[in-house]
């Protein structure tokens, strides 16, 4: 996630930024269960006997019927699609076939639902309305984007089932918490390139400007992160604030604070594979082009050591070098970097310890002095050992384990790579604060 700076001149420069896992290891499993794909034969023809009973036939029938909208989306075939719907011409059969165009600009692979769960029943209303036998299914779908993702992305989604001439047929998808994907992003569009792929409803001129800083992106965080990482990103630009909030993968709250969020599915021990840097239009847009260079820049950083690295590491870690990257793209000087961090202790002190975790909790505080605070940390530890020393001490830091798990892999860090103890590097640190900050 990304603070921007106070501003400076008319419009903000850059950010006092930073951010990752707000999401990371609580966006869902990577892949579940399945009993579709977008290929395969289906349970049970449309149509077929199957699909005008109710109980687990039905249910077979309308698993058989999501089988035929995967493999429609795969193999582009929108009549097929459309025949999956009640109505094509209904608000639900446009805003459907709509989705379905947004979807044929995408490379996806592996379509596909889950297992039918029967959801809560309608009301009486909305039965009514629907006709006698309509129903509504939870199925988790899960899609990838060949070229980028190394993995499923899933979601939840809800769709309401009605019983048709040729048998059941998708109604609506309101019935229940679907889960907004990008192309249901009104008037979804797509900027692309051998590294980065850019979807979302802002203007196109805009998709191609993004897609410009994340290629230079890609090149400047891998010559920091020499591990192996795919060296793909993917970056969803919604239009409003609403829509920005519907396309993460956990609830976020207040994201007036951020003007970007790096979300995905992250298994314990494991790493991301299908990451999305989500904007926020409303920060995003504020910033001059220079910040909007830091925000990505950062957001990448993290997409790659998500990537390539299992296990977690305290955040002061995670954001300051991922400000430490994003902050590389400009020349500014330490008091217009950590602005907000100078403001702060003059108003209040400086800190007396390294930041932890909850501090980074947007929904609970300011956290533009604290991601100062990381950065300072991350750039101590750069110039006592360089950036091949920053990257041995993350990954050192990094455990799968339980937070004293973490926190006893972070004290071994600082002996084996720096030769201090946290104490040590404390007072260092500190001492860099108030030097920042004009307090001696």
């Amino acid at each position: 996630m990304i603070r921007p700076l106070p501003r400076t001149s008319a419009r903000r420069l850059a950010v006092g930024c930073v951010g990752l896992l707000l999401i990371a290891g609580c966006s869902g499993s990577g892949s579940a269960s399945r009993s579709g794909s977008g290929s395969g034969s289906p349970a049970a023809a449309p149509g077929s006997p199957a699909a005008t009973v109710d109980g687990p036939e039905r249910e077979a029938a309308l698993a058989a019927l999501l089988d035929a909208r995967a493999r429609a989306i795969t193999t582009h075939d929108r009549a097929a699609f459309s025949a999956t719907l009640a109505d094509p011409r209904s608000a639900y059969g446009t805003r459907q076939l709509a989705a379905y165009d947004a979807m044929a600009l995408l490379p996806l692979a592996d379509v596909g639902y889950g297992t039918v769960q029967v959801a809560p029943p309608l009301t009486t209303d909305r039965a009514s309305e629907l006709g006698p036998g309509a129903w509504v299914a939870r199925v988790e779908g899960h899609y990838e984007l060949a070229g980028y993702d190394t993995g499923p992305r899933t979601f939840d989604t809800y769709f309401t089932a009605v019983r048709a001439t040729a048998g059941w047929r998708l109604a609506d998808d309101v019935d229940g918490g679907s889960q907004p994907q990008p192309w249901d992003l009104p008037g979804m569009a797509v900027a692309r390139s051998a590294t980065s792929l850019v979807m979302g409803n802002v203007p196109e001129a805009t998709l191609r400007a993004y897609l410009a800083i994340e290629d230079r992106a890609v090149s400047r965080v891998s010559a920091f992160w020499t591990r192996p990482w795919p060296r793909r990103l993917v970056v969803v630009a919604p239009a409003t604030v609403p829509q920005m909030q519907g396309q993460l993968s956990a609830q976020q709250g207040d994201v007036s604070q951020v003007a970007a969020v790096t979300d995905g599915p992250i298994d314990r021990g494991s790493t991301a594979h299908s990451d999305r840097i989500v904007l926020n239009p409303v920060a995003f847009a504020d910033l001059q082009p220079a910040g909007r260079t830091v925000v990505l820049t950062h957001e990448s950083t993290h997409v790659a050591i998500r990537s390539s690295l299992p296990g977690r590491v305290p955040t002061w870690i995670s954001e300051g070098t991922a400000d430490l990257v994003g902050y590389s793209t400009v020349s500014l000087a330490d008091n217009q970097i950590a602005g907000a961090l100078v403001a702060q202790v003059k108003a209040s002190g400086p800190p007396r310890a390294l930041p932890v975790d909850s501090q980074f909790d947007a929904a609970t505080t300011m956290i533009a002095p604290i991601y100062n605070q990381a950065w300072l940390a991350a750039r101590l530890i750069d110039r006592a050992v360089g950036p091949s020393g920053l990257t041995r001490f993350y990954v050192a830091s990094a455990s799968a384990g339980s937070d004293s798990d973490v926190e006893a892999a972070t004290a071994k860090a600082f002996r084996t790579v720096l030769r201090q103890t946290v104490a040590a590097f404390t007072i260092t640190w500190l001492a860099e604060v108030r030097r920042v900050s004009g307090r001696r």
